[in-house]
């Protein structure tokens, strides 16, 4: 996912949260004409305007960007979720394959609606599926590629969440290489 925020919609997300008058202004003060530049071993681009996106390397930025996306929520709804920086996880549940992944493919839409409408991109190569079906209540359908909105998501054994390796089984095991 790329951190980019349109202050427009930071702004009113600000105000729905109960900011107002002078706080709004402050903020506004916050994005308006800011300029960065990009550093690359030695060679350093120009200053330009940021017309977009959230200050990065400034202790405000991680609250402004929890408040972005923080309605995320409230928009895929049926779906239990886990939200950390931008790594965004949905969790459906059910009692056979087919059920699980109409639900799943129903709010990954919701979901891929909510970027879209919030100026994030969402980046298909990190989708992951995993199938946990202890009691093996349902025939396993483990070779079964979900499709959201023409992204084919492949099952996998395996998924990797915030450097922790999870299987079917729910055992975990830390990613030790760096």
């Amino acid at each position: 996912m790329i951190l980019s925020v349109s202050h427009s919609p930071t702004v009113k997300k600000l105000e729905a949260y109960g900011f107002g008058g002078r706080s709004l202004n402050l903020m506004r003060s916050f994005f308006d004409n800011r300029l960065n530049k990009v550093k690359m071993c030695d060679a350093t681009s120009d200053r330009t305007k940021t017309v977009r996106g959230c200050p990065q390397r400034s202790s405000f930025g991680p609250l402004l960007w929890n408040i972005y996306q923080n309605d995320m929520s409230a928009h895929v709804k049926n779906v239990n979720s886990s939200i950390y920086a931008d790594d965004h996880q949905m969790y459906v549940k059910g009692r056979d394959h087919e059920t699980v992944g109409r639900r799943m493919k129903t709010q990954g839409q919701q979901a891929l609606l909510w970027y879209s409408n919030n100026f994030l991109l969402a980046n298909p190569e990190k989708f992951q599926s995993l199938n946990i079906n202890p009691r093996k209540l349902d025939k396993d359908r483990s070779d079964k590629t979900l499709n959201i909105n023409e992204l084919d998501i492949a099952n996998t054994e395996l998924i990797k969440l915030l450097g922790v390796h999870i299987d079917e089984n729910l055992n975990f095991t830390e990613n030790i290489s760096k």
